[in-house]
Parts: C-alpha cells; sequence; structure tokens
C-alpha cells in the first residue's frame, strides 16, 4: 500500500471512531445551532434550535441545562457568537441529508453531531495530515519517511483530541497546512482564496496569518527584480491580482455575513451590549478582543503560561518542543521566517487580547493551527539533522499518551490525567537526549540559506 494511502487510512479510521454523536460544550453547540438553524428554518436565530435544550448533550445533559450559552441577544433574539461563514459552508452537507430525506437535527441530534464533526473536524484533521505529509517531502524526506513523521505528528498532538468535535481550530489547522503548501508551489490564486479563509474562520489568529503571507508574498515572487528587467510586468501584476482576487472573496463574503447578522461590519462578539441577557455568563471584563492586562508584568507572566504553563501549548505537543532547536533553520528560510510569523503574532494576539486562556478545554485551543508552522519546523529539522529522530520519538511517545486521554476526553474537557508527569517527563528527554555533536547556529542557518 502506498504510503499517502495508508496514512489516509489511519486517519480516516481515527476520525471515523472519534467522531461524537453529541454536542460537547458551548462552543461546539453554537456552531451546530447556527447550521441547523439556517437549513430548517432558513435563519441565523437560534432561539428554536434544539442546542438551546439539554436533549443533544447527553450524556452529560444535566450539565447544560439552557443548551450553548455561547450566544448574542440582537434585537430580542439569540444568534451564535461565532463566525457566520463556517456555519454556511457546513450547512451545505446537511442540506443535502435533508434534501435526500434524512432526519433533522431535532429529531436525532446524535447524528446531526456525528455528521458535522466528521464533515468539519473529522475531514480537517485528514486533510491537515496528508498535508504535512507533502511538507515533509517537499523539505527533502522520501514519501515513506514523510508518511511516518505526518502520522506520527497528528497522533501525538492537539490534532488528536480536537478532531473529535465540531471546531474551527482543527480546521484553521487545515487551512494553514494547505496555505504553507499553495504558497511554497507559488499559486498565487489559491494562496490568497486559502489566507482569506483563515481570516473568516478566526479573527485573532486568522488577521495575523493573512499579515505573514503577504509580507511572504512580496518578499518571495520569484526573481522579482529580474522579472523586471525582462519586462514582465504583467506576469507580475497577474501573480499579484490573482493572490489579491483570492484573498478578497472570502474576506468580503464574511463581512456582509456578519453584517447580516448583526449590522456590524467589525466581530459582533466583540460587542459588549449583545451580551446583555439573563444568566449571560460574559460581560465587557470577560470578552475577548481587547487589551486584558493590569501590567506589562502581568502580560509578560500570562504570554509565557500561554505556552509553557499548565494549559500551555508545548506541554501538550511535546514532540514540537524540538521546534526551539529548529528555529536557526528556520530563519534561513524564506518558509521558515513565515512560519515564526505565524506562530509568534498568534501567539501574542491571543495573549494580549484574553485573559481565561481559552476557557474550558484542552490546552489553549486558539493554538491548535501553531501545530502546523511549528511541525514544518520539526520535519526540516529531521530531514537536516537527523540525530534528533531519537528525541522527537521519545517525545512524541509522551505526546501520543497524553493526547490519546484527551482523545478520549474529548477536546472541552478541563485537563489531561497526569499531565505533570508527562510534562516534567518531556522536559527531561528533551535536555537529556539532546545530540552531543550539536553544530553552530550559524553554520546552521548558512546550510538552510
Amino acid at each position: 500500500m502506498k504510503p499517502r494511502l495508508l496514512l489516509l487510512v489511519v486517519l480516516l479510521t481515527i476520525a471515523g471512531v472519534g467522531a461524537t454523536d453529541h454536542a460537547g460544550g458551548w462552543n461546539d453547540g453554537s456552531r451546530l445551532a447556527a447550521i441547523e438553524s439556517l437549513v430548517d428554518r432558513g435563519t441565523w436565530c437560534i432561539d428554536d434550535s434544539v442546542f438551546l435544550t439539554p436533549r443533544p448533550y447527553a450524556p452529560a445533559a444535566d450539565q447544560f441545562p439552557r443548551g450553548t450559552l455561547d450566544r448574542m441577544m440582537i434585537d430580542g433574539h439569540y444568534y451564535s457568537d461565532k463566525s457566520p461563514l463556517p456555519a454556511v459552508l457546513l450547512a451545505g452537507p446537511y442540506w443535502l441529508w435533508r434534501q435526500a430525506g434524512g432526519p433533522s437535527a431535532a429529531e436525532r441530534p446524535d447524528l446531526f453531531c456525528r455528521g458535522m464533526t466528521l464533515c468539519s473536524s473529522g475531514f480537517a484533521f485528514c486533510v491537515t495530515g496528508l498535508l504535512l505529509m507533502s511538507l515533509g517531502q517537499r523539505v527533502g524526506h522520501s514519501a515513506s519517511v514523510a508518511a511516518v513523521i505526518a502520522g506520527i505528528i497528528s497522533m501525538s498532538t492537539l490534532a488528536l483530541p480536537y478532531s473529535r468535535s465540531v471546531n474551527n481550530h482543527i480546521v484553521l489547522a487545515a487551512l494553514v497546512a494547505g496555505l504553507l503548501v499553495s504558497l511554497d508551489s507559488h499559486r498565487w490564486l489559491l494562496s490568497g482564496l486559502l489566507a482569506g479563509l483563515c481570516y473568516s474562520t478566526d479573527l485573532g489568529a486568522g488577521p495575523a496569518i493573512v499579515l505573514g503571507t503577504l509580507a511572504y508574498a512580496v518578499c518571495v515572487i520569484p526573481n522579482l527584480e529580474q522579472q523586471l528587467k525582462l519586462g514582465r510586468i504583467r506576469w507580475i501584476a497577474r501573480s499579484i491580482g490573482a493572490g489579491a482576487v483570492g484573498l478578497s472573496v472570502p474576506v468580503v463574503l464574511h463581512h456582509v455575513l456578519n453584517f447580516s447578522v448583526a449590522g456590524t461590519w467589525g466581530p459582533a462578539n466583540a460587542h459588549p451590549e449583545f451580551f446583555h441577557w439573563p444568566g449571560c455568563p460574559f460581560d465587557a471584563a470577560t470578552l475577548s478582543g481587547g487589551w486584558s492586562h493590569r501590567t506589562p508584568i502581568h502580560f509578560l507572566g500570562y504570554s509565557i503560561d500561554l505556552l509553557a504553563g499548565k494549559k500551555g501549548f508545548y506541554g501538550h505537543n511535546p514532540g514540537l518542543l524540538l521546534v526551539l532547536p529548529a528555529i536557526p533553520i528556520m530563519l534561513g528560510s524564506s518558509l521558515g521566517r513565515l512560519c515564526l510569523s505565524w506562530m509568534a503574532g498568534v501567539w501574542l494576539v491571543y495573549a494580549a487580547g484574553s485573559k481565561n486562556a481559552s476557557g474550558l478545554c484542552i490546552s489553549v485551543r486558539w493554538y491548535v493551527p501553531l501545530v502546523v508552522p511549528a511541525a514544518w519546523g520539526v520535519l526540516t529539522l529531521l530531514n537536516q539533522r537527523p540525530e534528533y529522530t531519537k528525541p522527537f520519538l521519545a517525545l512524541s511517545a509522551i505526546g501520543l499518551l497524553m493526547n490519546s486521554a484527551a482523545w478520549w476526553l474529548g477536546p472541552w474537557s478541563a485537563k489531561v490525567p497526569f499531565f505533570w508527569v508527562g510534562y516534567v517527563g518531556s522536559l527531561v528527554l528533551f535536555v537529556g537526549l539532546r545530540p552531543r555533536n550539536r553544530k553552530s547556529p550559524v553554520k546552521v542557518m548558512a546550510r538552510a540559506a
């Protein structure tokens, strides 16, 4: 069996087995309510959604007596506080299901939840794994080795638990992976489209990803100076125009949809007045999106905690600790610098604009897409410095155990069992297994360049 096909079979099996038949919390319940309302009632209003009742949340229905509380009240009616474009895209498969005579979400919430999970997070999980394999081949690995590394990263990082329920974070990871492959191929129309979809999927991480992409595109238009000397201005204009058209389509569509829902061009869930309803758990002090820190010291401490604390990104993705020794290599590559800019930008956006570490969920859900740029660094490191293979396998083994437990519990759980044991163990291995024949960062950067 070919490596890509074998990897696909493994990923599909995991996605199929793991897809839940119930809503796990407010987050996915809100998204599912919007999809149901769009198809079954032709409205963004979720007042009559079954996800505003406890029934779809079984077996933990008693924890959600009012269903999802991730909702806004606008002109006396409830609306989902999630980005609207992903809901429109997911409404397509559900509409086809209903046209074929399938039961409604209210009649069979179990089938609806499982189907939407497979169409969103499950599909994105598989796509992310396959694209990581493609990235592995692009940095120099054979197909077999790239498939193995991609499979290990898929199953030992946050991508695994977030494949189980509807969420935009693993979807954004798939878009980022596709964007990396597209940019590396200089497919500007597709790159623009994917960057625009990143923007409309997550209004926190999306703008940082778009800005990094624009900077990359300006810097790497192939042989720009030479093309200008040859008078190929039309070719350059077509490349820039294709990227701009691709980017503008999802961005414009997002803002039009957002305005149709909330009457505002900016993020609807950034308006405190939409959260003035009885029993709402959010107010101006708890909403994300603005500066949330008393002092610069508090911001610094919170920022570090998001990476290395009890919900920290690297503590839940031990294998990706190897992105640290990969930094010199990444700095020597245009694509590597792009990955680092994405990681830094998304990290700082949410560090500055939040205070609750993304709420009740495994790790920091906003950082799930960062698995992809970090994985690019690890893939490149393993190709150029194969002595890091042993540390990668050891750290990934810990990550597999931790994220398998998180997968079992689901992404909306409070914490991973025995987290600190795994985290401390991974740090010990990271230090203890580092290769002795280390090369200087200058030589590594020169080789990468």
